[in-house]
């Protein structure tokens, strides 16, 4: 399943470190940030490890690969794995929150944290070589070269660092802060604040060019293909000449972008904000193709189309390209027709008494294994653990991915925020005192949103995509992996339409999947009423290839008018029974709908749903959907003291207790 003792031979490329078979040492692969890696030589790539930090929170930082070893940051840690098993190596503790991501060269990792230093740690035993305090936060990843370390500030500096001691070799200053990595061609650094780009002179940090983006919010680093230098801001992309302020071309996109493009001679490859991945000519500017990606479910009256944001910087690796969403989806397109050749959902990895540990396909190691869960409906405590969150078992918190969540707040407050707000059945006004976030949201989008909504950026080496989760678990994925998973139903839920139409009634159904041995039906809830249409929605996932949307075959044969779809990027299978427009009634008595699916890899799965129709029973009324009373509990500072409001009408959630091992 895993390739043990395999050797890679890794050269070093003085300033531009350019990245072989096994190596992917920052974010963008190597100093010219192009995301150029060598290629994959074939799909499906399988999960072959997964190591979990223990359910920390979601963070933008990225995994660098050098050798044999795989380098990331969670939250206040850094952690040194095994690429061939996932096994802990080492890790550091920061003791302060880390955005940048961990840059390896010269056998030493350097990364920024948010208290303002610059850290440099042994690569072979995360031993602390030196760190330098600057004067903002450090959100930036280190570009290093043989001699320097260039890296921006939240003090609207770039730095220069020695690479030996972290000394201060020079500073300039520049026009708001810098969250991006400068991108370096042996003779400049190219680097953007939020407002503009700079190419800067390595040897005395002599400025030698500017430009104003026309942008306050930039954050995607520049990218240096031979003579050109693509940089991103707000919903274009600029292609200036390296030595000179001289753009080149400028390329429009569908949305505002935030991460870099990948590029070589002949083509670059964006994502942007509106789930779009555009080709562009290197030597024209000019669209080569245009994929819409992960399209929003669709379908159901009072639905609005969202895009699924992509704001992680692409990947070229041979005849594909990669991206990663923002709600987990990896996919792979043809890098010369767009066409998706391959997805896979990173699912959210539930806090379990595995957390802290390597799991999959590799043996369990690298951290203790934690108490915990989610907290306990009707008063669980979340406690203190060694790095992870701790609770009770519940279902409070499901896995459900769909938008149409029946659970509702009236919003998310921030720090100190409200959560809830009198009357927050789902769809009601939010009430969020102090908080950023209202209007209603539902409770499962908000749990899927921090579980899976980061800007954490790929990984390619030696064939392998590293990949950190929404919760900051490593995802190890090979072509030569063995899928041991089949796919699975992981929940069903029935929605019945109101009296007034354009909202629907939800209930939770059993869902059985077949292993390949003989099973029976678990079981199903009440009656439903015989009003049309009905939407049966199942959660499906396949945590070895992924599933493939062509192998659903979906059959009801008591029911005349059936018809699927099927969304990657909510994992979500939508069978319809009936007419939309709700003309024919669903008819009386017990009906299974049975689904076949499949994985890239070819494996098969049998699910079925079984659900009971009765034309006695009244079409539900109101616009208010079930499943939750009115909130109105505080929620406190992430790790300390918030309270949860009523859940489901009355359930509770415990107090959020200190975040432990920190």
């Amino acid at each position: 399943m895993r390739r043990l003792g395999f050797v890679t031979v890794c050269l070093t490329a003085g300033v531009l470190g350019i990245a072989h078979a096994g190596t992917w040492s920052a974010i963008g692969g190597d100093n010219t940030r192009s995301g150029v890696a060598a290629p994959i030589e074939k799909l499906p790539l399988v999960l072959d490890w997964r190591y979990s930090t223990g359910w920390q929170e979601q963070n933008p930082s990225s995994p660098a690969v050098l050798d044999d070893r795989v380098y990331f940051c969670a939250a206040k840690k850094v952690y040194c794995l095994s690429t061939a098993t996932g096994e802990l190596v080492w890790q550091f503790d920061v003791r302060e929150y880390v955005d940048s991501s961990p840059a390896v060269a010269n056998g030493i990792v350097y990364l920024g944290a948010d208290d303002g230093r610059v850290i440099a740690l042994d690569a072979a035993t995360g031993g602390l070589k030196w760190q330098r305090k600057l004067e903002g936060a450090v959100k930036s990843t280190p570009t290093v070269t043989d001699q320097y370390v260039i890296v921006g500030c939240e003090d609207e500096k770039v730095y220069c660092l020695r690479a030996a001691d972290g000394e201060v070799h020079w500073p300039n200053k520049v026009v708001g802060p810098v969250r991006s990595s400068a991108a370096c061609d042996g003779r400049y650094a190219y680097i953007t604040s939020s407002e503009k780009i700079y190419a800067f002179n390595l040897a005395d940090g002599r400025q030698a060019w500017s430009d104003d983006l026309r942008d306050r919010d930039v954050t995607a680093s520049p990218v240096v293909v031979g003579q050109k230098v693509l940089v991103c801001a707000g919903g274009a992309v600029r292609c200036y000449a390296s030595d000179k302020n001289r753009i080149i071309w400028q390329y429009p996109a569908h949305g505002r972008i935030s991460g870099s493009p990948a590029a070589n001679a002949e083509v670059a490859v964006v994502g942007d904000q509106a789930g779009f991945v555009h080709a562009i000519s290197m030597g024209s500017g000019e669209r080569r193709w245009s994929t819409e990606l992960l399209k929003p479910v669709e379908g159901l009256e009072g639905e609005e189309p969202q895009p699924v944001p992509i704001k992680s910087a692409a990947v070229i690796a041979g005849e594909y390209c990669l991206v990663r969403s923002e709600n987990g989806v990896i996919s792979a397109l043809g890098l010369a027709d767009g066409r998706i050749r391959w997805q896979y959902k990173v699912e959210p990895e539930p806090a379990t008494p595995e957390s802290g540990g390597a799991l999959g396909t590799a043996p369990g190691a690298g951290g203790a294994a934690q108490p915990g869960g989610i907290g306990m409906a009707g008063g669980g405590m979340v406690g203190p653990v060694g790095g992870g969150l701790n609770a009770g078992p519940s279902s409070v918190l499901r896995r459900s991915h769909s938008r149409r969540s029946v659970y509702g707040y009236g919003g998310m407050g921030w720090v100190g925020g409200n959560i809830g707000g009198p009357g927050n059945v789902p769809g009601g006004a939010g009430n969020t005192p102090g908080g950023r976030m209202g209007s209603g949201q539902a409770e499962e989008e908000i749990i899927r949103d921090f579980l899976t909504e980061t800007n954490s950026s790929l990984a390619v080496a030696d064939g392998c995509v590293y990949v950190l989760s929404g919760e900051s678990a490593l995802y190890a994925l090979r072509p030569s992996g063995v899928d041991l998973a089949p796919p699975k139903v992981e929940a069903a839920w029935v929605l019945v339409p109101t009296v007034e139409g354009g909202q629907f009634e939800e209930h939770e159904f059993e869902a059985v999947n077949d292993l390949g041995g003989a099973s029976t039906d678990q079981g199903y809830s009440e009656a439903i009423p015989a009003a049309a249409p009905v939407y049966v929605e199942l959660t499906v996932e396949d945590e070895g290839s992924g599933i493939d949307p062509a192998g659903f075959a979906v059959s009801v044969p008591t029911v005349p008018q059936v018809s699927h779809e099927y969304y990657p990027d909510e994992g979500l299978l939508v069978v319809t029974l009936g007419r939309t427009g709700g003309a024919a009634a669903i008819p009386e008595g017990t009906h299974v709908v049975d689904v076949q699916m499949r994985d890239f890899t070819g494996r098969s799965q049998h699910a079925r749903v079984t659900i009971k129709v009765d034309p006695s029973k009244p079409q539900p009324t109101g616009t208010a959907r079930t499943g939750m009373g009115p909130g109105g509990g505080m929620m406190g500072p992430m790790g300390s003291g918030g309270m949860m409001g009523p859940m489901g009408g009355g359930g509770m959630m415990g107090p959020m207790g200190p975040m432990g091992g920190q």
